[in-house]
């Protein structure tokens, strides 16, 4: 009985652990454009369809279980997840509820790196080199984000840039190759207007620790907390604009030069400016509501391009 207990304890701090949410709003989103646009280039059938499910597979081990149980640890050890006041904030909160170790967090990473990496392997024999540099990509992504003495994280613009960014855009590229045998202009578009969207989401998610990483140790200077510390509060809203703004640019680019399918996130990128626009910086619970209101459009992005281009394609 004791042991069911535990297990079914560790069980339940896995699962929080993941963060359904954020994987689904990173790792479901680059996996479905990537499907999206290789529809029509591709014939569906149950080689292509398990070939997606492993190489998402790989995403949600690298996002949920490796970058989060590095990320839980060391944001726990620093204080900044003990002391937010951020309703969405503090990790997954396995380690506060008791549900898992930070020993158990040390060899869940383990296990996940290696995991993905016997995964990848068969991709690596079927589709060639390549693969494999998409896999390093996406674990040095999720290792040096919070691993010190790394941790990119704690460091304005190096966070999103050494670590979200070159991972959200690997992973799309990545699936469209895995689908297509080939990366093309249309996935590397779709790709950096998706790694945009994602990173203004997870600068507005920073807008709501500020505190917390204040009084981290070593303080945990996101784009957000250097930019409130050098211009005042009222600015922690400029840095996801900025990155709103280069999504939605890149989506009138390819609205104008490629696709109407490149509408659907132009109209997502625009509202979301309007959202973080009219963000009360000081206010957690106009944050969080900003917050689920910015992560459902998100989501939603790849499931209407998706099927769009499904009606398009095949009525």
């Amino acid at each position: 009985m004791i042991l069911f207990k535990e297990t079914s304890s560790k069980l339940k701090g896995i699962y929080k652990l993941i963060r359904m949410v954020p994987v689904i709003g990173w790792c479901m989103t680059s996996s479905l454009l990537a499907l999206a646009f290789a529809i029509g280039n591709i014939d569906i059938n149950y080689i292509v369809i398990i070939n997606f499910i492993l190489a998402m597979l790989i995403l949600i081990i690298l996002h949920g279980i490796v970058s989060h149980s590095i990320n839980d640890k060391y944001d726990w050890i620093s204080y900044t997840d003990q002391k937010t006041r951020g309703i969405l904030s503090g990790g997954s909160k396995v380690l506060k509820k008791g549900l898992l170790t930070i020993r158990d967090l040390d060899k869940l990473a383990i296990i996940g790196i290696i995991s993905s990496l016997l995964i990848a392997t068969f991709f690596v024999l079927k589709f060639g080199f390549l693969v494999f540099i998409g896999i390093l990509i996406g674990i040095w992504s999720a290792v040096t984000y919070s691993l010190p003495p790394f941790r990119f994280s704690y460091k304005p613009f190096l966070g999103e840039w050494f670590c979200a960014f070159p991972a959200l855009v690997t992973a799309t590229n990545a699936v469209y190759y895995i689908l297509t045998g080939r990366i093309s202009f249309v996935s590397i578009l779709i790709s950096l207007i998706n790694a945009f969207l994602c990173i203004g989401w997870l600068m507005h998610h920073h807008i709501s620790d500020i505190e917390g990483d204040m009084r981290a140790f070593p303080i945990k200077k996101t784009t957000v907390l250097f930019t409130v510390l050098n211009f005042g509060r009222e600015y922690a809203v400029v840095v996801p604009i900025v990155y709103y703004i280069f999504s939605l640019l890149l989506s009138f680019a390819g609205l104008f030069y490629i696709s109407k399918a490149f509408l659907i996130p132009a109209i997502i990128s625009l509202t979301c400016i309007i959202l973080e626009g009219t963000t009360n910086t000081l206010d957690i619970d106009d944050i969080t509501k900003k917050e689920n209101y910015m992560s459902f459009l998100v989501i939603i992005n790849p499931i209407i391009i998706l099927l769009y281009r499904i009606g398009g394609i095949y009525k």
